[in-house]
């Protein structure tokens, strides 16, 4: 039996105002106010991530959101160098860890060209313990990459935008803005691959891009990742 979480909030200001728990085993919702320790305001994008039976959401105020599927645990921490991450902040889950991916950059005026990948620590989930996380202590930092876009600068949320990362494998994607395409990029080999040309409609900081899980889940996974580049 299972149960899933559904956030309400009132526009334009996003912040919670209510969840709502569905259980498989009653078939009924559980409306319940939110517990966290501070007002929770979504950012638009992206979706929500549910590991290890909690839902993760990034929030405005520089930080995570985290709900057991229960509603009995709720928990807010801040995100790598309290940036927030509500213009270009990413979280997605690989190979079971939850990917946070963002540019440590953006206090510099000019355009950055660096993407941080950051993995967040299972002992977030002791929930007996105490999280005074003022150093964010529990993200580890896993890349630093400034080779997404060879001999070019970007800006993350402008130019470009994470929009996903590989179920299985150490591939993330990101739409390029400025040249119509869906990039993925090899973590292990450190290499960028056009994929498929993104109709310019399609385009957009705040467009929402939702993965094909059996596209992703075909792709080869022996020794390389071998992505075909769109004629």
């Amino acid at each position: 039996m299972g149960r899933r979480a559904l956030g309400v909030w009132d526009p334009p200001i996003p912040a919670v105002t209510g969840v709502n728990i569905y259980s498989s085993k009653t078939r009924a919702w559980v409306a319940m106010e939110p517990k966290w320790d501070i007002q929770v305001s979504l950012c638009s994008s992206p979706l929500g991530v549910f590991r290890k039976g909690c839902l993760h959401l990034l929030i405005h105020d520089d930080g995570l959101a985290i709900l057991d599927a229960q509603g009995l645990k709720w928990r807010t921490i801040p995100v790598p160098n309290f940036i927030d991450p509500s213009s270009s902040g990413f979280i997605g889950k690989s190979a079971g860890q939850l990917f946070y991916i963002d540019s440590d950059d953006r206090h510099v005026s000019a355009p950055f060209s660096t993407i941080s990948v950051y993995v967040l620590s299972s002992g977030i989930y002791n929930w007996d313990v105490s999280h005074l996380d003022d150093e964010c202590t529990h993200w580890k930092l896993l890349h630093k990459l400034s080779n997404v876009i060879p001999k070019k600068k970007f800006s993350l949320g402008r130019d470009l935008k994470v929009v996903g990362v590989h179920p299985h494998a150490n591939i993330i994607f990101m739409a390029d803005l400025n040249n119509n395409e869906l990039l993925a990029y090899d973590l292990d080999h450190h290499e960028t691959t056009a994929v498929h040309r993104i109709e310019r409609y399609c385009l957009g900081a705040y467009e929402q891009y939702f993965p094909c899980v059996p596209l992703l889940s075909s792709l080869p996974l022996d020794e390389r990742i071998r992505l075909t580049t769109p004629s």
